[in-house]
């Protein structure tokens, strides 16, 4: 969750992307492959046009594996972030289960980007964001909060909430500490189920809220 009202992105003509048909798949090549958790891996794709994606925070891209099928995924990096694009995948079907297995250097078509993004270049500017997220959730956000940090001096003070269910099911907890050494932002994180080594908070989300 983001408080913060979401409206159609202006965008230039510099910043536009070539002219194409998103609705066509277009091949992309994966270059490496993270495991998060036991069921979550982030992927690194560049498009084989070496063009960028040209996508905002918030959109999301509809991935096919040949003979498999096609799934919408959102994008979990900031466009500020060039020359690849990343996707956080949870292993929960078909294709899912296919992207699980794949390895740097094959293919995947991509198609996209979709749906309205963050206002992060309209109402959002210099004012303070509160981003609060739960579990996978935390994926389309990252892309916001990589742009806002990217970015940070059009912006106001900055609070990232997440929650998991438990420790071990934690994302991007390399990159927390990161976020929180930015100026003017703040990482506040909890589990549901604490584990016997867990020094954190513990309860859901809303904890962590005043």
């Amino acid at each position: 969750m983001m408080m913060a009202p979401r409206a159609t992105q202006p965008q230039s003509a510099a910043d536009a992307p070539a002219a194409r048909d998103i609705y066509l798949p277009e091949p992309a090549t994966l270059l490496a492959v993270q495991q998060l958790t036991e069921l979550e891996r982030l992927f690194d794709f560049r498009l084989d046009s070496g063009r960028e994606l040209g996508h905002w925070p918030g959109q999301f891209v509809e991935v096919s594996m040949a003979g498999i099928g096609e799934a919408p995924i959102s994008l979990c990096s900031a466009p500020t972030r060039k020359g690849s694009f990343q996707l956080l995948v949870r292993k929960v079907g078909n294709v899912s289960g296919a992207l699980h297995r794949l390895q740097p250097g094959e293919r995947v078509g991509i198609r996209g980007p979709f749906g309205q993004p963050f206002p992060v270049e309209a109402n959002m500017l210099e004012q303070d964001i509160l981003f609060i997220a739960g579990g996978i959730g935390l994926a389309p956000l990252r892309s916001a909060i990589q742009y806002v940090l990217d970015r940070r001096r059009h912006y106001g003070a900055v609070a990232i909430l997440f929650g998991a269910k438990s420790p071990a099911e934690r994302l991007f907890v390399d990159e927390a500490p990161e976020w929180a050494c930015q100026p003017r932002v703040a990482y506040m994180e909890t589990v549901d189920r604490a584990s016997s080594d867990w020094q954190g908070n513990e309860g859901v989300i809303t904890t962590l809220l005043p």
